[in-house]
């Protein structure tokens, strides 16, 4: 029988407003997650300030990075080569072979234009099978807000914003609705086999056009004000790392170890 999987918070009090029940069993962290860049900005920051407790965490993870014909292409989430340590997390997802032939222009962001990203899965060696989101913990929380709430920060403080908002969902007229809205329940809606998937799970579900004011004006809140915040870092990202840049969205985020002759190297 599976477990059941309190993302995020273990005391529910922790949490204002909606928040997934006791009852949830965490499929939407079984699967890969869609990522504008600047979350994967606010990621990446937020590692670099709690690095120590990252590193120890992903050098013990492994995530599969690509498909071969000859199996899964699997590396360690947490590599240091040639002066240089990265996290494996993310991946283009206009490029990615992981989620299927390309081509992808659902797969760029309607507000920028820019490709999205996704995070990787895992791969439990063990099990010898994928294991869910790079960010799902042995315990089934979220390791971004395992980390954030130890440090005395937001809970959200590096939650990828489509996590932070769900159930909302993206439509195809602009705005954001309950997943389980009755425009999902169309078969030809592009929401309509999320709906399918999740809908008996009750964290999924519970939200509805009646409620959702009550149950999403505290994420609605801090989505809008990430939105700023994450938006000017990336914007100064792009400003002050124009030349490294030019080598990949992803590589700008190496890290460099420390009494090495050559930190930049790429991996």
């Amino acid at each position: 029988m599976r477990k059941t999987i309190p993302i995020g918070v273990d005391t529910p009090q922790a949490a204002k407003g909606f928040t997934c029940p006791p009852s949830c069993w965490g499929t939407c962290c079984d699967d890969t997650v869609f990522l504008e860049p600047r979350d994967v900005v606010a990621i990446h920051e937020f590692a670099d300030r709690h690095f120590a407790r990252f590193a120890a965490h992903f050098a013990q993870r492994h995530v599969l990075v690509g498909l071969h014909q000859d199996g899964l292409a699997i590396m360690q989430a947490f590599i240091t080569r040639g002066g240089t340590s990265r996290f494996l997390f993310f991946r283009n997802a206009v490029e990615s072979e992981l989620l299927g032939p390309p081509p992808h222009e659902e797969r760029r962001s309607n507000l920028t234009g820019q490709p999205y990203y996704h995070t990787l899965l895992q791969y439990d060696h063990t099990a010898k099978k994928v294991a869910g989101c790079i960010f799902l913990t042995d315990r089934h929380t979220c390791f971004l807000e395992d980390v954030a709430i130890e440090a005395g920060e937001h809970r959200w403080t590096a939650k990828p914003e489509g996590c932070v908002l769900f159930p909302l969902v993206p439509m195809p007229s602009g705005p954001m609705k309950p997943l389980a809205s009755p425009e999902n329940a169309a078969p030809d809606s592009p929401n309509y086999a999320l709906l399918e998937m999740y809908r008996e799970r009750e964290c999924c579900t519970q939200v509805t056009h009646e409620n959702v004011v009550r149950q999403m004006s505290e994420a609605v809140a801090f989505a809008t004000q990430a939105q700023a915040s994450r938006t000017q870092a990336l914007e100064h990202l792009q400003k002050t790392k124009m030349v490294e840049l030019r080598m990949g969205f992803l590589q700008v985020f190496d890290r460099p170890v420390a009494g090495t002759a050559n930190p930049r190297r790429r991996l």
